[in-house]
Protein backbone atom coordinates (compact mmCIF):
# COMPACT_ATOMS: atom_id res chain seq x y z
CA UNK A 1 0.00 0.00 0.00
CA UNK A 2 2.66 2.28 0.47
CA UNK A 3 4.75 1.85 -2.35
CA UNK A 4 1.52 2.34 -4.59
CA UNK A 5 0.63 5.62 -2.41
CA UNK A 6 4.49 6.73 -3.28
CA UNK A 7 4.24 5.96 -6.81
CA UNK A 8 0.92 8.24 -7.16
CA UNK A 9 2.67 10.97 -5.49
CA UNK A 10 5.28 10.90 -7.86
CA UNK A 11 3.24 10.52 -10.80
CA UNK A 12 1.47 13.68 -9.07
CA UNK A 13 5.10 15.56 -8.42
CA UNK A 14 5.81 14.90 -12.08
CA UNK A 15 2.32 16.11 -13.47
CA UNK A 16 3.08 19.29 -11.68
CA UNK A 17 6.67 19.65 -12.99
CA UNK A 18 5.76 18.61 -16.46
CA UNK A 19 2.77 21.35 -16.38
CA UNK A 20 5.01 24.39 -15.12
CA UNK A 21 7.19 23.59 -18.18
CA UNK A 22 4.08 23.71 -20.44
CA UNK A 23 4.27 20.38 -21.54
CA UNK A 24 0.71 19.08 -19.89
CA UNK A 25 0.08 15.15 -20.19
CA UNK A 26 -2.80 13.34 -18.40
CA UNK A 27 -2.55 12.08 -14.66
CA UNK A 28 -2.26 8.94 -13.99
CA UNK A 29 -3.40 6.99 -17.16
CA UNK A 30 -3.43 7.96 -20.78
CA UNK A 31 -6.38 6.50 -22.52
CA UNK A 32 -5.11 8.27 -25.81
CA UNK A 33 -1.55 6.69 -25.50
CA UNK A 34 -0.51 10.75 -26.35
CA UNK A 35 0.12 9.10 -29.77
CA UNK A 36 -0.33 13.09 -31.08
CA UNK A 37 -0.57 13.72 -34.25
CA UNK A 38 -0.54 16.99 -37.27
CA UNK A 39 -4.55 16.78 -37.06
CA UNK A 40 -4.67 17.12 -33.09
CA UNK A 41 -1.74 19.68 -32.73
CA UNK A 42 -3.13 22.12 -34.84
CA UNK A 43 -6.57 24.34 -34.54
CA UNK A 44 -8.97 22.97 -36.70
CA UNK A 45 -9.59 26.29 -38.92
CA UNK A 46 -6.15 25.42 -40.15
CA UNK A 47 -5.09 22.51 -42.18
CA UNK A 48 -0.86 22.17 -42.74
CA UNK A 49 1.86 22.43 -40.60
CA UNK A 50 4.59 25.52 -40.57
CA UNK A 51 7.86 24.68 -40.19
CA UNK A 52 8.75 28.63 -38.82
CA UNK A 53 4.84 29.42 -37.65
CA UNK A 54 3.57 25.89 -36.46
CA UNK A 55 0.60 25.76 -38.25
CA UNK A 56 -0.67 27.81 -41.36
CA UNK A 57 -3.64 27.43 -44.84
CA UNK A 58 -2.48 25.80 -47.18
CA UNK A 59 -3.49 24.43 -51.08
CA UNK A 60 -6.15 22.41 -49.42
CA UNK A 61 -7.07 25.54 -48.03
CA UNK A 62 -7.57 27.10 -50.97
CA UNK A 63 -9.40 24.92 -52.99
CA UNK A 64 -11.86 24.48 -49.88
CA UNK A 65 -13.80 21.18 -51.12
CA UNK A 66 -14.68 20.31 -47.66
CA UNK A 67 -16.47 23.58 -46.30
CA UNK A 68 -20.08 24.59 -46.31
CA UNK A 69 -20.62 28.19 -47.78
CA UNK A 70 -21.40 29.57 -43.80
CA UNK A 71 -17.82 28.98 -43.22
CA UNK A 72 -16.75 30.84 -46.67
CA UNK A 73 -16.61 34.77 -47.50
CA UNK A 74 -19.82 36.04 -48.57
CA UNK A 75 -17.86 38.61 -50.88
CA UNK A 76 -15.67 37.60 -54.00
CA UNK A 77 -12.31 36.24 -52.79
CA UNK A 78 -9.12 34.00 -53.61
CA UNK A 79 -6.48 32.63 -52.27
CA UNK A 80 -2.69 33.24 -52.41
CA UNK A 81 0.71 31.14 -51.78
CA UNK A 82 1.19 31.55 -48.29
CA UNK A 83 -2.54 31.26 -46.31
CA UNK A 84 -3.30 34.94 -47.90
CA UNK A 85 -7.15 35.30 -48.12
CA UNK A 86 -7.42 37.74 -51.10
CA UNK A 87 -10.64 39.56 -51.21
CA UNK A 88 -10.90 39.87 -55.01
CA UNK A 89 -11.71 37.61 -57.76
CA UNK A 90 -8.46 38.25 -60.23
CA UNK A 91 -4.84 37.85 -58.43
CA UNK A 92 -3.57 38.57 -61.27
CA UNK A 93 -4.33 42.13 -61.15
CA UNK A 94 -4.63 43.26 -57.81
CA UNK A 95 -5.40 46.98 -57.60
CA UNK A 96 -3.49 49.31 -55.47
CA UNK A 97 -3.12 50.63 -52.61
CA UNK A 98 -2.75 46.42 -51.62
CA UNK A 99 -3.12 46.08 -47.47
CA UNK A 100 -2.31 43.33 -46.07
CA UNK A 101 -3.84 42.44 -42.52
CA UNK A 102 -2.22 40.46 -39.84
CA UNK A 103 -3.51 38.79 -36.68
CA UNK A 104 -4.98 35.91 -34.90
CA UNK A 105 -8.48 34.38 -34.73
CA UNK A 106 -10.02 38.23 -34.42
CA UNK A 107 -9.00 39.22 -38.15
CA UNK A 108 -8.75 35.12 -39.80
CA UNK A 109 -11.03 35.26 -42.57
CA UNK A 110 -11.75 31.63 -41.79
CA UNK A 111 -12.64 31.88 -38.34
CA UNK A 112 -16.48 32.14 -38.50
CA UNK A 113 -17.42 32.60 -35.84
CA UNK A 114 -18.96 36.20 -37.02
CA UNK A 115 -17.52 38.23 -40.40
CA UNK A 116 -14.38 39.21 -39.79
CA UNK A 117 -13.86 43.06 -39.77
CA UNK A 118 -10.81 42.78 -42.76
CA UNK A 119 -14.03 41.36 -44.79
CA UNK A 120 -15.89 44.75 -44.10
CA UNK A 121 -13.36 46.57 -44.30
CA UNK A 122 -13.32 45.53 -47.92
CA UNK A 123 -17.20 45.45 -48.02
CA UNK A 124 -16.46 49.06 -47.57
CA UNK A 125 -14.00 49.70 -50.55
CA UNK A 126 -16.53 48.20 -52.66
CA UNK A 127 -19.63 50.21 -51.01
CA UNK A 128 -17.62 53.43 -51.21
CA UNK A 129 -15.93 52.90 -54.71
CA UNK A 130 -12.63 52.85 -53.38
CA UNK A 131 -10.04 51.30 -55.61
CA UNK A 132 -7.78 49.11 -53.76
CA UNK A 133 -7.66 44.99 -52.31
CA UNK A 134 -7.20 43.68 -48.86
CA UNK A 135 -5.68 40.82 -48.16
CA UNK A 136 -5.87 38.68 -45.20
CA UNK A 137 -3.11 36.87 -43.55
CA UNK A 138 -4.87 36.44 -40.26
CA UNK A 139 -4.47 32.73 -38.99
CA UNK A 140 -6.09 31.66 -35.37
CA UNK A 141 -4.06 31.88 -32.10
CA UNK A 142 -1.26 34.12 -34.21
CA UNK A 143 0.67 36.60 -31.80
CA UNK A 144 2.74 39.42 -32.65
CA UNK A 145 5.36 36.93 -32.67
CA UNK A 146 4.27 35.29 -35.70
CA UNK A 147 3.12 38.25 -37.44
CA UNK A 148 6.66 39.71 -37.26
CA UNK A 149 7.84 36.04 -39.09
CA UNK A 150 5.11 35.74 -41.79
CA UNK A 151 6.07 39.55 -42.32
CA UNK A 152 9.51 39.22 -42.96
CA UNK A 153 8.88 35.38 -44.76
CA UNK A 154 5.16 35.81 -46.22
CA UNK A 155 4.11 39.44 -47.13
CA UNK A 156 7.69 41.57 -48.15
CA UNK A 157 6.73 38.88 -51.32
CA UNK A 158 3.11 40.44 -51.87
CA UNK A 159 5.03 44.54 -51.95
CA UNK A 160 2.28 45.77 -50.59
CA UNK A 161 1.46 49.46 -49.59
CA UNK A 162 0.25 49.29 -46.28
CA UNK A 163 0.35 46.54 -43.50
CA UNK A 164 -1.99 46.85 -40.33
CA UNK A 165 -1.66 44.51 -37.43
CA UNK A 166 -4.66 43.62 -35.40
CA UNK A 167 -3.53 42.27 -32.18
CA UNK A 168 -3.27 42.69 -28.31
CA UNK A 169 -6.09 39.69 -26.94
CA UNK A 170 -3.22 36.69 -27.71
CA UNK A 171 -0.34 38.88 -26.70
CA UNK A 172 -0.66 37.18 -22.69
CA UNK A 173 -0.75 33.48 -24.38
CA UNK A 174 -0.03 31.09 -27.14
CA UNK A 175 3.72 31.41 -26.39
CA UNK A 176 5.76 28.94 -24.43
CA UNK A 177 7.04 30.19 -21.32
CA UNK A 178 10.32 32.22 -21.58
CA UNK A 179 10.77 31.64 -25.50
CA UNK A 180 7.89 34.00 -26.43
CA UNK A 181 8.91 33.60 -30.08
CA UNK A 182 7.75 29.39 -30.00
CA UNK A 183 4.40 28.48 -30.71
CA UNK A 184 2.95 25.84 -28.48
CA UNK A 185 2.09 24.16 -31.64
CA UNK A 186 5.93 24.17 -32.51
CA UNK A 187 6.79 22.97 -28.91
CA UNK A 188 4.26 20.14 -29.40
CA UNK A 189 5.22 18.87 -32.56
CA UNK A 190 8.53 18.88 -31.63
CA UNK A 191 7.96 17.03 -28.54
CA UNK A 192 6.17 14.15 -30.83
CA UNK A 193 9.17 14.14 -32.74
CA UNK A 194 11.73 14.21 -29.78
CA UNK A 195 10.14 11.62 -27.75
CA UNK A 196 8.82 8.25 -27.36
CA UNK A 197 4.94 8.38 -26.70
CA UNK A 198 4.32 8.35 -22.92
CA UNK A 199 2.87 4.90 -22.02
CA UNK A 200 -0.91 4.46 -20.81
CA UNK A 201 0.08 3.72 -17.48
CA UNK A 202 1.83 6.80 -15.58
CA UNK A 203 2.24 8.77 -18.28
CA UNK A 204 4.33 11.99 -16.26
CA UNK A 205 6.66 9.84 -14.12
CA UNK A 206 7.90 7.92 -17.12
CA UNK A 207 8.54 10.65 -19.25
CA UNK A 208 10.36 12.68 -16.42
CA UNK A 209 12.34 9.31 -15.75
CA UNK A 210 13.07 9.28 -19.27
CA UNK A 211 14.22 12.32 -19.50
CA UNK A 212 16.58 12.02 -16.62
CA UNK A 213 17.97 8.63 -16.68
CA UNK A 214 18.31 7.67 -20.42
CA UNK A 215 19.63 10.26 -22.99
CA UNK A 216 17.73 11.52 -24.97
CA UNK A 217 18.43 10.62 -28.86
CA UNK A 218 18.08 14.20 -29.72
CA UNK A 219 17.34 16.99 -28.00
CA UNK A 220 15.26 20.06 -28.96
CA UNK A 221 16.54 24.03 -28.99
CA UNK A 222 13.99 27.15 -28.32
CA UNK A 223 17.23 29.17 -28.95
CA UNK A 224 17.82 31.84 -26.11
CA UNK A 225 15.40 32.45 -23.08
CA UNK A 226 13.75 35.75 -23.59
CA UNK A 227 13.87 38.80 -20.28
CA UNK A 228 11.31 40.43 -21.79
CA UNK A 229 7.61 40.54 -20.38
CA UNK A 230 4.14 40.15 -22.33
CA UNK A 231 3.74 43.79 -23.02
CA UNK A 232 7.74 44.27 -23.36
CA UNK A 233 7.70 41.63 -26.31
CA UNK A 234 4.46 42.82 -27.53
CA UNK A 235 6.07 46.65 -28.37
CA UNK A 236 9.38 45.32 -29.29
CA UNK A 237 7.47 43.00 -32.34
CA UNK A 238 5.62 46.13 -33.22
CA UNK A 239 8.52 48.24 -33.39
CA UNK A 240 10.44 45.57 -35.62
CA UNK A 241 7.47 45.03 -37.97
CA UNK A 242 7.43 48.79 -38.74
CA UNK A 243 11.08 49.16 -38.80
CA UNK A 244 10.85 46.40 -41.95
CA UNK A 245 8.12 47.83 -43.20
CA UNK A 246 9.81 51.22 -43.60
CA UNK A 247 13.08 49.80 -44.99
CA UNK A 248 11.50 47.81 -47.72
CA UNK A 249 9.19 51.27 -48.42
CA UNK A 250 5.95 49.91 -47.19
CA UNK A 251 3.50 51.31 -44.59
CA UNK A 252 2.62 49.94 -41.25
CA UNK A 253 -0.06 50.40 -38.89
CA UNK A 254 -0.22 48.42 -35.37
CA UNK A 255 -4.01 48.56 -34.12
CA UNK A 256 -4.37 47.77 -30.42
CA UNK A 257 -7.41 46.02 -30.56
CA UNK A 258 -10.63 46.16 -28.35
CA UNK A 259 -11.06 43.53 -25.44
CA UNK A 260 -13.53 43.15 -22.40
CA UNK A 261 -11.99 44.02 -18.84
CA UNK A 262 -9.44 47.11 -20.94
CA UNK A 263 -10.62 50.20 -21.53
CA UNK A 264 -14.03 52.14 -20.24
CA UNK A 265 -16.36 49.36 -21.87
CA UNK A 266 -17.64 47.19 -18.92
CA UNK A 267 -16.99 43.87 -18.60
CA UNK A 268 -20.52 42.04 -18.52
CA UNK A 269 -21.74 39.80 -15.71
CA UNK A 270 -22.23 37.20 -18.45
CA UNK A 271 -18.83 36.99 -19.58
CA UNK A 272 -17.37 37.22 -16.47
CA UNK A 273 -19.20 34.05 -15.17
CA UNK A 274 -18.91 32.26 -18.88
CA UNK A 275 -15.31 32.33 -17.66
CA UNK A 276 -15.41 30.90 -14.50
CA UNK A 277 -17.44 28.33 -15.38
CA UNK A 278 -14.93 27.42 -17.97
CA UNK A 279 -11.50 28.56 -16.18
CA UNK A 280 -12.53 28.75 -12.68
CA UNK A 281 -11.77 31.45 -10.11
CA UNK A 282 -8.35 31.56 -9.66
CA UNK A 283 -7.33 31.44 -13.48
CA UNK A 284 -9.92 33.83 -14.25
CA UNK A 285 -8.49 36.56 -11.90
CA UNK A 286 -5.14 36.09 -13.12
CA UNK A 287 -6.20 36.37 -16.97
CA UNK A 288 -7.84 39.75 -16.23
CA UNK A 289 -4.70 41.12 -14.12
CA UNK A 290 -2.52 39.95 -16.49
CA UNK A 291 -4.11 41.45 -19.57
CA UNK A 292 -4.92 44.81 -18.28
CA UNK A 293 -1.17 44.72 -16.95
CA UNK A 294 0.40 43.73 -20.90
CA UNK A 295 -2.49 46.50 -22.02
CA UNK A 296 -1.04 49.41 -19.72
CA UNK A 297 2.45 48.62 -20.70
CA UNK A 298 1.71 48.73 -24.47
CA UNK A 299 -0.17 51.47 -24.37
CA UNK A 300 2.40 53.77 -22.27
CA UNK A 301 4.93 52.80 -23.87
CA UNK A 302 3.95 53.39 -27.72
CA UNK A 303 1.66 56.55 -26.77
CA UNK A 304 4.74 58.53 -29.10
CA UNK A 305 4.09 56.26 -31.59
CA UNK A 306 2.03 57.59 -34.86
CA UNK A 307 2.30 54.31 -36.28
CA UNK A 308 0.04 52.78 -32.92
CA UNK A 309 -3.52 53.25 -33.08
CA UNK A 310 -5.36 52.16 -29.40
CA UNK A 311 -8.99 51.26 -30.74
CA UNK A 312 -9.51 49.92 -26.72
CA UNK A 313 -11.93 52.85 -26.92
CA UNK A 314 -13.46 52.10 -29.81
CA UNK A 315 -17.00 50.52 -28.27
CA UNK A 316 -17.25 53.07 -25.27
CA UNK A 317 -20.30 54.29 -26.36
CA UNK A 318 -22.24 51.02 -27.63
CA UNK A 319 -24.29 48.35 -26.00
CA UNK A 320 -24.04 44.87 -24.82
CA UNK A 321 -24.09 43.29 -28.32
CA UNK A 322 -20.40 43.89 -29.61
CA UNK A 323 -18.81 41.04 -28.14
CA UNK A 324 -19.12 37.61 -27.97
CA UNK A 325 -19.60 35.61 -24.78
CA UNK A 326 -15.89 35.01 -24.65
CA UNK A 327 -15.60 38.79 -24.38
CA UNK A 328 -12.98 38.54 -27.04
CA UNK A 329 -13.80 38.19 -30.31
CA UNK A 330 -16.55 40.07 -31.52
CA UNK A 331 -20.11 39.99 -32.72
CA UNK A 332 -20.70 41.20 -36.71
CA UNK A 333 -21.94 44.15 -35.14
CA UNK A 334 -18.69 44.91 -33.20
CA UNK A 335 -16.25 44.04 -36.22
CA UNK A 336 -18.88 45.99 -38.41
CA UNK A 337 -17.99 48.89 -36.18
CA UNK A 338 -14.07 47.88 -36.27
CA UNK A 339 -14.03 48.17 -40.05
CA UNK A 340 -15.58 51.61 -40.50
CA UNK A 341 -12.93 52.41 -37.83
CA UNK A 342 -10.09 51.41 -39.38
CA UNK A 343 -11.84 52.38 -43.33
CA UNK A 344 -12.21 56.09 -41.83
CA UNK A 345 -8.77 56.08 -40.44
CA UNK A 346 -7.65 55.36 -43.81
CA UNK A 347 -9.48 58.05 -45.51
CA UNK A 348 -8.45 60.36 -43.05
CA UNK A 349 -4.73 59.85 -43.43
CA UNK A 350 -4.91 59.64 -47.57
CA UNK A 351 -4.16 56.25 -47.39
CA UNK A 352 -7.43 55.64 -49.81
CA UNK A 353 -9.61 57.87 -51.42
CA UNK A 354 -13.44 57.44 -51.84
CA UNK A 355 -13.95 57.93 -55.93
CA UNK A 356 -16.56 60.53 -56.89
Amino acid sequence: MTAVLSILVLEFLAYLYLGQLGQHRPFLADNHRAQETSAEVIPSTADALDVHLGYTYSEHTRRQSNRPPEQLPAIKHSWLEGGFLVYADDQSDLKRPIIVTLGGSTTDGLFRRSKPWPEQLAELFAQHSVTGTVVNGGVAGYSSNQELIKLVRDVLSLSPDLVISYHGINENSWRVKNYPMVHPYQQQIFQVLSEPPPPNFLPNLITLVRRLVLRPSITVSYGAVSPLSDGQQWVRNVRLMHAVAQSEGMDYLSIIQPVMGVGSYPTLETVYQERLRRFGEEATAAYYQNIQEVYAYALEATQDYPYVIDFTEVFSDQDDDVYLIDGRHLTDKGNAIVAQAVFDLLLRSGRIEVSE
